[in-house]
């Protein structure tokens, strides 16, 4: 039986019929004669469910008619029927979620937008979180637990938000963790809820007001005539962890941990060692903080993954290196025999030293199952990759990504229609920009000041200049179409916009004028680079210097133009698919770029080099529309999927030959690679969507990676001598 879908009324996207968001959009399914139907609480949020209950009242999902038809949750505290000392226990707990919340910014907390009354009831609004608790979750696993990893990952996050709360001036203790008060997100994203009986501690102070506290969960100071510290939550966490691994509700059997059993190599061991300290009677007893015991999970989460690689290459298929019928090579492979061969002669220096040359080149290919053929296995490199942190702000997929140019702050841009500005060091949100009413789909760091970003929606064709860390506006342009692609020229106020127009257009971002605009393309602009003056002929025996800009495009070619002028100067048709990416690598900072790196939806990446297309940007050209077909010097077929952005990684020692570049894809890695080898140096795997934003740290080896999950990747490359 079909069924008909339900279509968005912005934008007519085709939704499943149960849904009340648009997934492309995000915006709500509701008709305007729906609106019209429904009373506004507060004139201007509509009540759509209850999601949730309390002693005091309810939680309801509702839309904010009044800010971009958000959908927010309304918590609501019911004073009806209440006797004096429960109107008292209701509005303390309301006026302290409150005070603590309103202060705090962290991608595991929800915000809280607004508080208002009516005579019988207090109303608290903040940020719907699309969900379930972590106890429902673990309820409908099949199994008593979860899986190791995926406790551990938990753990990370929850010791994340609590050494937040735990550092702030004065302390905050949540005092209530448990199961029940963790959202998780369908993504795995966790937020801490419910903030009712948390407090500042106070030094100096005897003992707490009261003795509150979940059973089995809560720390027996709680109950006690101490003052609770963060070593409860400490406490608490240990409790919700064991619970995790071996599902025993600790509020079955109070304040006694079972020792863990779990199977596999020694060091888990330390696992349960850590646990058991964590839920030590004495608080003296405990780890001394959150930070402490998340440094020891991410290290056992890090030895799980190191092992479960090893096994996986000790376990995958190879082709032997001596002589026999070779494996058919297809269409799908990452590259011909005679191509691999002729790559590892001309770029690797290819030894055969009385070995089988077949032998040699196909003993690093394996058979990858569901593909017909032979396709590139990534092996074992001397680079490796290491997960700093995950960021979790967004409610939508990632857009855009970008670094302050000290390498101290990241700003993402996401189909949540903001951009989120948060620090590198722990993912701390310090700014949120969030004006539009369609999903971000750029953003790029200006590079001569250090707060100023740029960015561009898909709703108004305009581009915004701000502060990184306040609500100040520098400018707007206006231009035509949805902004897909900026880029800041370097150590200048010039900006250079493309988009769905097919238009691309310069701005002065300190005096406000526009500059030169380029109609080159017939498909929409999607990325955009700003080259360093390069030098061409100008006459005979003379050179001139020009400001040169490379576009990429849906029309599957990569254009270089003049910035001052407008004119074309060349258009490289070298993709079958839409360019989705643009970056420059260099030899050293202050030289001119030493190549172009293009990424597509053709499943490719090809390098470019500017130098060689000099010699056809003379005055015979200048104004005229030169096409160059020759093969890139590069191409790079590492991925399963469409290639949707690149960073380039580049040497700062301009005497070692070290260019390489990250390349992400809809198959869900980021793979690292350099100009004179085939396979990838290493490949980040943690992602667990497709993988559409990607910037490189400008100071050192650290790389943020975006996915449709709405998660941000922080993670660095191990070995950066590698080339």
């Amino acid at each position: 039986m079909s069924v008909t879908p339900r279509y968005c009324p912005s934008c007519g996207a085709a939704n499943s019929i149960e849904s009340l968001v648009c997934f492309a959009c995000q915006l709500p399914l509701d008709t305007p004669e729906e609106q019209e139907q429904d009373v506004l609480l507060h004139e201007r949020y509509r009540l759509l469910t209850q999601v949730g209950a309390g002693g005091f009242g309810g939680v309801y999902r509702a839309l904010d008619t009044a800010q971009a038809r958000r959908i927010v949750a309304i918590k609501e505290i019911n004073l009806r029927g209440l006797n004096a000392q429960e109107v008292i226990e209701a509005t303390d707990g309301f006026y302290r979620e409150v005070r603590l919340l309103s202060t705090l910014r962290h991608p595991n907390l929800p915000v809280i937008h607004e508080t208002f009354t009516d005579p019988e009831h207090w109303y608290l609004v903040m940020d719907f979180i699309e969900g379930e608790t972590l106890e429902a979750y673990l309820q409908r696993r099949p199994g008593s637990g979860l899986p190791l990893k995926e406790v551990l990952a938990i753990g990370v996050q929850l010791c994340t938000v609590l050494d937040y709360l735990h550092t702030r001036e004065p302390v905050i203790v949540f005092r209530d963790l448990k199961p029940s008060n963790v959202m998780r997100t369908a993504s795995g994203q966790l937020f801490l809820i419910d903030f009712g009986i948390a407090r500042h501690f106070s030094p100096g102070k005897p003992k707490d007001t009261a003795p509150f506290g979940s059973p089995g969960y809560a720390a027996p100071e709680q109950y006690g005539k101490a003052q609770t510290t963060p070593q409860a939550d400490i406490y608490s966490l240990g409790a919700l962890l064991h619970h995790l691994l071996t599902g025993a509700d600790p509020a079955e059997n109070p304040f006694r941990f079972a020792r863990l059993l779990l199977p596999g190599p020694a060091e888990l061991e330390e696992l349960d060692t850590l646990i058991q300290q964590m839920v030590a009677i004495e608080a003296k007893e405990r780890i001394a903080s959150c930070a402490e015991v998340k440094m020891t999970l991410q290290r056992l989460s890090e030895a799980i993954r190191r092992r479960e690689y090893r096994v996986s290459i000790d376990n995958a298929p190879s082709f032997p290196a001596s002589p026999g019928p070779a494996p058919v090579v297809t269409q799908s492979t990452s590259m011909t025999r005679r191509g691999l061969l002729t790559t590892g002669l001309k770029f690797g220096g290819l030894a055969v030293g009385g070995l089988s040359v077949a032998g040699l080149c196909y003993s690093a290919l394996a058979l990858h199952p569901g593909v017909h053929g032979v396709v590139a296995m990534l092996p074992p490199s001397p680079a490796a990759t290491r997960q700093q942190l995950v960021y979790r702000g967004h409610t939508g997929a990632i857009t855009a990504l970008s670094w302050s140019p000290d390498g101290t702050m990241v700003a993402s841009g996401s189909a949540d229609r903001t951009v989120q500005v948060w620090r590198a060091a722990d993912g701390a949100l310090l700014y949120t920009l969030s004006g539009y009413d369609r999903p971000v789909t750029s953003l790029v760091w200006a590079t001569d000041r250090t707060n100023v970003i740029a960015s561009g929606g898909m709703s108004d064709g305009t581009v915004q200049v701000w502060d990184a860390l306040r609500d100040h506006r520098d400018g707007i342009f206006h231009g035509d179409g949805r902004v897909l692609a900026l880029s800041w020229k370097e150590q200048s106020p010039w900006i250079v916009a493309g988009g769905t127009a097919h238009e691309i257009y310069t701005w002065n971002v300190s005096s406000g004028k526009e500059g030169a605009r380029y109609m080159g393309h017939t498909g929409e602009v999607r990325a955009v680079v700003w080259l360093p003056d390069m030098q061409v002929v100008a006459t005979p025996g003379s050179t001139s210097s020009v400001s040169v800009i490379a576009s990429g495009g849906a029309d599957n070619t990569v254009q270089l133009w003049n910035a001052t002028t407008g004119a074309r100067l060349l258009t490289y048709h070298g993709h079958t698919a839409r360019v989705n990416g643009l970056a420059l690598l260099r030899y050293a900072p202050n030289r001119l770029p030493a190549y172009i790196v293009s990424a597509s939806d053709d499943g490719t990446a090809r390098v470019w080099m500017p130098q060689v297309w000099e010699l056809f940007i003379g005055t015979q050209t200048i104004n005229g529309t030169q096409t160059i077909n020759t093969p890139p010097i590069r191409l790079y077929r590492g991925h399963q999927g469409k290639v949707n952005a690149v960073a380039a990684i580049s040497s700062a020692n301009a005497n070692i030959y070290s260019l390489r570049v990250a390349t992400a894809s809809d198959d869900q890695t980021v793979q690292v690679w350099g100009l004179n080898e085939y396979f990838a140096a290493t490949t980040y795997k943690e992602h667990h969507a497709p993988v559409k934003a990607l910037a490189a740290s400008p100071v050192d080896q650290r790389m943020v990676s975006g996915d449709d999950a709405g998660l941000v990747h922080l993670w660095t490359i191990s070995n950066p001598s590698y080339r």
